[in-house]
Protein backbone atom coordinates (compact mmCIF):
# COMPACT_ATOMS: atom_id res chain seq x y z
CA UNK A 1 0.00 0.00 0.00
CA UNK A 2 1.44 3.39 -0.98
CA UNK A 3 1.87 6.00 1.74
CA UNK A 4 0.76 9.57 1.41
CA UNK A 5 -1.80 9.72 -1.41
CA UNK A 6 -3.89 12.15 0.70
CA UNK A 7 -2.62 15.20 2.53
CA UNK A 8 -3.63 13.88 5.97
CA UNK A 9 -1.86 10.53 5.50
CA UNK A 10 1.22 12.31 4.14
CA UNK A 11 1.15 14.54 7.19
CA UNK A 12 0.93 11.49 9.47
CA UNK A 13 3.97 9.83 7.86
CA UNK A 14 5.93 13.11 7.76
CA UNK A 15 5.53 13.57 11.52
CA UNK A 16 6.79 10.02 12.10
CA UNK A 17 9.82 10.62 9.88
CA UNK A 18 10.58 13.91 11.66
CA UNK A 19 10.41 12.42 15.14
CA UNK A 20 12.12 9.02 14.62
CA UNK A 21 15.49 8.22 13.12
CA UNK A 22 15.60 6.56 9.71
CA UNK A 23 17.14 3.27 10.91
CA UNK A 24 14.30 2.52 13.32
CA UNK A 25 11.70 3.54 10.73
CA UNK A 26 13.26 1.07 8.31
CA UNK A 27 12.98 -1.77 10.85
CA UNK A 28 9.39 -0.80 11.60
CA UNK A 29 8.52 -0.83 7.88
CA UNK A 30 10.02 -4.31 7.62
CA UNK A 31 7.74 -5.58 10.40
CA UNK A 32 4.69 -3.94 8.80
CA UNK A 33 5.39 -5.35 5.33
CA UNK A 34 6.00 -8.89 6.59
CA UNK A 35 2.59 -8.93 8.22
CA UNK A 36 3.88 -9.22 11.76
CA UNK A 37 1.21 -6.87 13.10
CA UNK A 38 -1.35 -9.44 14.22
CA UNK A 39 -4.23 -7.09 15.10
CA UNK A 40 -5.08 -3.44 15.63
CA UNK A 41 -8.03 -2.07 17.63
CA UNK A 42 -8.94 1.62 17.47
CA UNK A 43 -11.03 3.27 20.19
CA UNK A 44 -11.53 6.90 21.17
CA UNK A 45 -8.17 7.98 22.56
CA UNK A 46 -6.57 4.52 22.43
CA UNK A 47 -5.02 2.10 19.95
CA UNK A 48 -4.20 -1.43 21.09
CA UNK A 49 -2.29 -3.87 18.90
CA UNK A 50 -0.37 -7.13 18.97
CA UNK A 51 2.87 -7.52 17.01
CA UNK A 52 4.68 -10.81 16.50
CA UNK A 53 8.35 -10.48 17.40
CA UNK A 54 11.12 -12.95 18.00
CA UNK A 55 9.28 -14.50 20.92
CA UNK A 56 6.39 -16.94 20.67
CA UNK A 57 3.90 -14.62 22.32
CA UNK A 58 3.09 -11.41 20.39
CA UNK A 59 4.02 -8.12 22.04
CA UNK A 60 1.19 -5.87 23.20
CA UNK A 61 1.13 -2.25 22.05
CA UNK A 62 -0.81 0.57 23.74
CA UNK A 63 -0.91 3.98 22.08
CA UNK A 64 -2.70 6.60 24.15
CA UNK A 65 -3.91 9.81 22.49
CA UNK A 66 -5.03 13.03 24.13
CA UNK A 67 -8.75 13.54 23.59
CA UNK A 68 -10.51 16.88 23.25
CA UNK A 69 -12.12 18.47 26.29
CA UNK A 70 -15.83 19.46 26.21
CA UNK A 71 -14.84 23.12 25.69
CA UNK A 72 -12.44 22.19 22.89
CA UNK A 73 -15.17 20.10 21.27
CA UNK A 74 -17.56 23.06 21.26
CA UNK A 75 -14.90 25.29 19.74
CA UNK A 76 -14.16 22.75 16.99
CA UNK A 77 -17.86 22.42 16.15
CA UNK A 78 -18.22 26.21 16.10
CA UNK A 79 -15.30 26.55 13.68
CA UNK A 80 -16.71 23.80 11.49
CA UNK A 81 -20.12 25.50 11.30
CA UNK A 82 -18.45 28.76 10.25
CA UNK A 83 -17.35 27.06 7.01
CA UNK A 84 -20.18 25.38 5.13
CA UNK A 85 -17.72 23.53 2.89
CA UNK A 86 -16.35 21.59 5.87
CA UNK A 87 -19.51 19.53 6.26
CA UNK A 88 -19.60 18.70 2.56
CA UNK A 89 -15.96 17.58 2.64
CA UNK A 90 -16.49 15.41 5.71
CA UNK A 91 -19.55 13.79 4.16
CA UNK A 92 -17.41 13.04 1.10
CA UNK A 93 -14.80 11.33 3.30
CA UNK A 94 -12.22 14.10 3.05
CA UNK A 95 -10.42 16.17 5.64
CA UNK A 96 -10.52 19.96 5.18
CA UNK A 97 -7.09 21.55 4.87
CA UNK A 98 -7.72 23.90 7.80
CA UNK A 99 -8.70 21.18 10.27
CA UNK A 100 -5.20 20.85 11.72
CA UNK A 101 -5.15 24.56 12.59
CA UNK A 102 -8.62 24.31 14.17
CA UNK A 103 -7.45 21.50 16.46
CA UNK A 104 -4.33 23.46 17.33
CA UNK A 105 -6.51 26.42 18.28
CA UNK A 106 -8.59 24.16 20.53
CA UNK A 107 -5.47 23.10 22.44
CA UNK A 108 -5.51 19.47 21.26
CA UNK A 109 -3.18 18.47 18.39
CA UNK A 110 -4.66 16.48 15.53
CA UNK A 111 -1.45 14.66 14.59
CA UNK A 112 1.36 13.04 16.53
CA UNK A 113 4.21 14.84 18.24
CA UNK A 114 7.36 13.79 20.08
CA UNK A 115 5.73 13.94 23.48
CA UNK A 116 2.98 11.56 22.38
CA UNK A 117 5.50 9.11 20.92
CA UNK A 118 7.33 8.92 24.26
CA UNK A 119 4.13 7.87 26.04
CA UNK A 120 3.46 4.90 23.75
CA UNK A 121 4.01 1.53 25.42
CA UNK A 122 5.16 -1.88 24.14
CA UNK A 123 5.69 -5.06 26.17
CA UNK A 124 8.93 -5.88 24.32
CA UNK A 125 12.32 -5.63 26.12
CA UNK A 126 13.58 -2.95 23.69
CA UNK A 127 14.49 0.25 25.54
CA UNK A 128 14.12 2.43 22.44
CA UNK A 129 11.11 4.72 22.41
CA UNK A 130 9.36 4.16 20.17
CA UNK A 131 10.45 0.64 19.32
CA UNK A 132 10.17 -1.01 15.90
CA UNK A 133 6.90 -2.71 16.95
CA UNK A 134 5.25 0.63 17.72
CA UNK A 135 6.57 2.09 14.46
CA UNK A 136 5.07 -0.81 12.51
CA UNK A 137 1.66 -0.11 14.07
CA UNK A 138 1.94 3.64 13.37
CA UNK A 139 2.78 3.00 9.71
CA UNK A 140 -0.19 0.68 9.30
CA UNK A 141 -2.39 3.35 10.90
CA UNK A 142 -1.13 5.69 8.18
CA UNK A 143 -2.38 3.20 5.59
CA UNK A 144 -5.78 3.03 7.29
CA UNK A 145 -5.98 6.81 7.17
CA UNK A 146 -5.86 6.65 3.38
CA UNK A 147 -9.32 5.12 3.29
CA UNK A 148 -10.78 6.42 6.55
CA UNK A 149 -9.61 9.89 7.65
CA UNK A 150 -12.13 9.82 10.50
CA UNK A 151 -9.66 7.64 12.39
CA UNK A 152 -7.87 10.89 13.23
CA UNK A 153 -11.02 12.27 14.83
CA UNK A 154 -11.74 9.02 16.65
CA UNK A 155 -8.28 9.06 18.18
CA UNK A 156 -9.11 12.53 19.57
CA UNK A 157 -12.43 11.38 21.02
CA UNK A 158 -14.77 12.58 18.26
CA UNK A 159 -17.26 10.09 16.81
CA UNK A 160 -17.91 10.29 13.06
CA UNK A 161 -21.70 9.81 13.16
CA UNK A 162 -22.24 12.17 16.09
CA UNK A 163 -20.06 14.84 14.51
CA UNK A 164 -21.88 14.73 11.17
CA UNK A 165 -25.28 14.77 12.89
CA UNK A 166 -24.31 17.87 14.87
CA UNK A 167 -23.00 19.62 11.76
CA UNK A 168 -26.04 18.83 9.62
CA UNK A 169 -28.67 19.93 12.15
CA UNK A 170 -30.90 22.65 10.71
CA UNK A 171 -30.82 25.92 12.56
CA UNK A 172 -34.26 27.32 13.53
CA UNK A 173 -35.58 30.00 11.17
CA UNK A 174 -35.87 33.51 12.52
CA UNK A 175 -39.44 33.87 11.23
CA UNK A 176 -40.61 30.48 12.46
CA UNK A 177 -42.27 29.61 15.76
CA UNK A 178 -39.94 29.13 18.68
CA UNK A 179 -39.77 25.61 20.09
CA UNK A 180 -41.72 25.07 23.29
CA UNK A 181 -39.75 24.14 26.34
CA UNK A 182 -41.16 20.94 27.78
CA UNK A 183 -40.92 22.37 31.29
CA UNK A 184 -43.06 25.36 30.30
CA UNK A 185 -45.62 23.41 28.31
CA UNK A 186 -49.04 22.75 29.83
CA UNK A 187 -49.66 19.15 30.92
CA UNK A 188 -51.57 17.05 28.44
CA UNK A 189 -55.11 16.05 29.29
CA UNK A 190 -57.91 14.31 27.46
CA UNK A 191 -60.19 17.32 27.98
CA UNK A 192 -57.71 19.48 26.12
CA UNK A 193 -58.15 17.33 23.02
CA UNK A 194 -61.95 17.49 23.00
CA UNK A 195 -63.68 19.91 20.68
CA UNK A 196 -65.05 22.99 22.42
CA UNK A 197 -68.85 23.01 22.80
CA UNK A 198 -70.68 24.70 19.97
CA UNK A 199 -72.16 28.05 20.83
CA UNK A 200 -75.96 28.16 20.46
CA UNK A 201 -77.58 31.28 19.11
CA UNK A 202 -79.94 33.11 21.37
CA UNK A 203 -83.61 32.95 20.27
CA UNK A 204 -84.56 35.96 18.23
CA UNK A 205 -86.31 38.68 20.14
CA UNK A 206 -89.93 39.61 19.54
CA UNK A 207 -88.74 42.64 17.70
CA UNK A 208 -86.59 40.67 15.34
CA UNK A 209 -89.46 38.32 14.45
CA UNK A 210 -91.46 41.15 12.89
CA UNK A 211 -91.28 41.00 9.16
CA UNK A 212 -90.67 44.24 7.40
CA UNK A 213 -93.77 45.75 5.81
CA UNK A 214 -94.10 45.38 2.12
CA UNK A 215 -94.36 48.42 -0.05
CA UNK A 216 -97.97 49.54 -0.41
CA UNK A 217 -99.30 47.45 2.46
CA UNK A 218 -100.72 49.05 5.62
CA UNK A 219 -98.22 49.24 8.42
CA UNK A 220 -98.94 47.01 11.33
CA UNK A 221 -99.59 48.96 14.47
CA UNK A 222 -99.03 47.50 17.88
CA UNK A 223 -101.76 47.86 20.48
CA UNK A 224 -99.72 50.30 22.47
CA UNK A 225 -99.51 52.61 19.49
CA UNK A 226 -103.17 52.23 18.36
CA UNK A 227 -105.14 55.52 18.37
CA UNK A 228 -107.69 55.73 21.16
CA UNK A 229 -111.40 56.13 20.07
CA UNK A 230 -112.82 59.57 20.68
CA UNK A 231 -116.08 59.93 22.68
CA UNK A 232 -119.12 61.14 20.72
CA UNK A 233 -121.01 64.18 21.97
CA UNK A 234 -124.40 63.40 23.52
CA UNK A 235 -127.43 64.59 21.45
CA UNK A 236 -129.20 67.67 22.83
CA UNK A 237 -132.32 66.98 24.94
CA UNK A 238 -135.57 67.17 23.11
CA UNK A 239 -137.96 69.89 24.03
Amino acid sequence: HAYGTNWWSRRWVTVIEQCIDAARISRGKSYARRGQVVSISIEPGLVTAFVQGTRKTPYQIRLGFETVTPDARELILFRFRERAAFTAQLLAGEMPDEIEQIFKESGTPLFLNKNALRRFKCSCPDDATPCKHIIAVLLLLGEELEDDPFILLRLRGLDKESLINLLTLESPRDDGPLPIDEDDAEPWSAEACEEPPKRTKAPPSQKSRRSPAKAGSPRAISPSNSPKPTARAAPPPST
